[in-house]
Order: C-alpha cells, then sequence, then structure tokens
C-alpha cells in the first residue's frame, strides 16, 4: 500500500511540476505575442485594427505558421548577403596609402615573397 501512495505522490510531483512549467511558458507566450504584434503593427506589416485577431493567431501553432505563409508571400525577397541601403561593407572601405597588416601578409604568401 505504502508503494502505491509513493507512486502516486510522485506521479502527482511530476504532473504539478509539468503543469507549472506549461503555466509559465504560457504566460511567457501571451507576452511575447503582445510584443511581436506590436512590432509587426510598428512595421506596418498589420493594421492596427488587427491586433486582436493576430494576438489570438499567434497563440495557435498552426495559424502561425498560415500567418508566416501569407507574411512571406507578400515580401519580396532580396539577395542574401548584399548590405541595404548603399551601405559598404567595412571591408570594401578602403583608406589611401595604408594595407593591413593581414592584407600585406596575404599578397605575400600569395605571391610567395
Amino acid at each position: 500500500m505504502d508503494t502505491k501512495i509513493a507512486t502516486f505522490l510522485a506521479l502527482h510531483k511530476e504532473v504539478t511540476r509539468r503543469l507549472d512549467a506549461r503555466v509559465k511558458t504560457a504566460a511567457i507566450a501571451d507576452k511575447r505575442a503582445e510584443q511581436v504584434a506590436d512590432n509587426l503593427i510598428a512595421r506596418n506589416i498589420i493594421a492596427p485594427e488587427a491586433k486582436i485577431a493576430t494576438l489570438q493567431t499567434l497563440r495557435d501553432h498552426a495559424r502561425v505558421l498560415a500567418f508566416l505563409d501569407q507574411i512571406t508571400a507578400r515580401m519580396r525577397p532580396q539577395p542574401l548577403g548584399n548590405p541595404s541601403g548603399g551601405r559598404k561593407l567595412a571591408s570594401e572601405i578602403s583608406r589611401p596609402g595604408e594595407e593591413r597588416e593581414s592584407d600585406r601578409v596575404f599578397r605575400q604568401i600569395l605571391l610567395g615573397r
């Protein structure tokens, strides 16, 4: 009889632990969903009037996937690795008359000197 009670108590403890973890995760997800919805509104991806519907969508995994599919269908792809806004990468900025140490070593190795 004692082993049945001990087993039951162990199971009860594990179920309680898992439920507490789910409650904490749900609270974090609700807070994060609010932030995501605000971010989507700020970036003009959704209209402010759609915030409540978006929050409901963000709480359901299947609906989130459909929502992401809709958003990506509207996006215009840009090539990866190209800077946006016409900015140059730090490696493209040259200083007249200056050679970096790494460039000098590379040139020496390449030319065999």
